[in-house]
């Protein structure tokens, strides 16, 4: 517009945006897309706390609205947000009948599992002095609208230059030193966390799959442990039988034992016995063969006496 028609440019009047119209003031385009209060803005001068606050607030909010991805550290989360859409200074009316104007209200889509639990919105609140009211948190948060509050306490104005006043080229240091600082990541904390109702209904289902998919995989592990415990019933009665079986033997084995002592037994009296009776033939035979040679003697004295008792005849 200021190319192509300088004098309508001309007659635009731009305007600071506090949310008190009592504090808003003329402000003048300057270099590097930035603007700047008049050289003789009395209210600019007297008041530059609030200069400071309002100009530190300012750029987190122009840095974060320009951001394509924005990686957020919520305490022990990390996750990433890619905006569809993002307006500042948007009136966010309740049901209630309160309405609150979040520094920026984003859309989108990824990351997904908080798209669907947060409803694919979420407030960024930036607090550079002033936190997030607890009513304020309440209200968003019984209305489903989540909120990250980002602070900026540590890279202030004050902090980065240690002054409360910068001239235009500090400005756009400031502007590229708070851009270098979010686009690494951005220092948070949910303070709405709702559920949105679709995500309920989604988790729902989801549970309600699950204990579906549970309830079939206890019917197949019950089935499985029936099949199981007839297999083991069988399996019992086998080795009962087989116990059975070797208590039998065993039963058998003793009578068997007991069988082979007294043959032991019996064979050690028809040893001995066997023993008297070959000493009793042995002896008889000693004597049979004593009375053999006595009576080859007395038949040999026999004829002897016969021949002599001849001759004397």
């Amino acid at each position: 517009m200021k190319k192509n028609n300088p004098h309508l440019y001309n007659e635009i009047k731009f305007i600071s945006t506090q949310r008190d119209e009592k504090d808003r003031s003329q402000m003048f385009p300057n270099i590097g897309g930035f603007f700047k209060y008049g050289p003789n803005d009395k209210v600019r001068t007297e008041n530059r706390d609030g200069d400071t606050d309002s100009f530190s607030h300012a750029v987190a909010i122009s840095v974060l609205e320009q951001m394509e991805c924005i990686k957020f550290i919520c305490g022990n989360d990390e996750f990433t947000i890619t905006p569809v859409s993002i307006s500042t200074e948007t009136r966010v009316i309740l049901s209630n009948g309160k309405s609150y104007y979040p520094d920026l209200m984003i859309t989108f889509n990824e990351n997904e599992a908080l798209a669907s639990r947060w409803g694919n919105k979420v407030a960024i609140e930036v607090n550079h002095t002033h936190e997030c009211e607890p009513e304020k948190i309440h209200d968003f948060q019984n209305h489903c609208i989540p909120i990250i509050e980002v602070s900026i306490k540590t890279m202030s104005i004050e902090r980065k230059f240690g002054k409360k006043v910068l001239n235009s080229d500090l400005m756009e240091e400031y502007f590229e030193y708070v851009k270098e600082k979010l686009n690494n990541q951005v220092f948070g904390k949910i303070l709405s966390n709702p559920v949105s109702l679709e995500f309920h209904k989604s988790q729902s289902k989801l549970y309600y799959d699950k204990t579906i998919k549970l309830q079939e995989a206890n019917e197949k592990i019950s089935n499985l442990a029936k099949e199981k415990m007839l297999e083991i019933t069988k399996l019992n009665e086998i080795i009962k039988n087989f116990q059975e079986k070797q208590e039998k033997q065993k039963t058998e084995s003793a009578k068997m034992n007991s069988t082979i002592s007294a043959l032991k037994m019996l064979n050690q009296e028809y040893s001995e016995s066997l023993d008297v009776a070959v000493k009793k033939n042995n002896k008889l035979s000693e004597t049979a063969e004593a009375m053999g040679k006595e009576i080859l003697r007395l038949k040999s004295r026999t004829w002897i006496d016969y021949f002599f008792f001849k001759e004397e005849t």
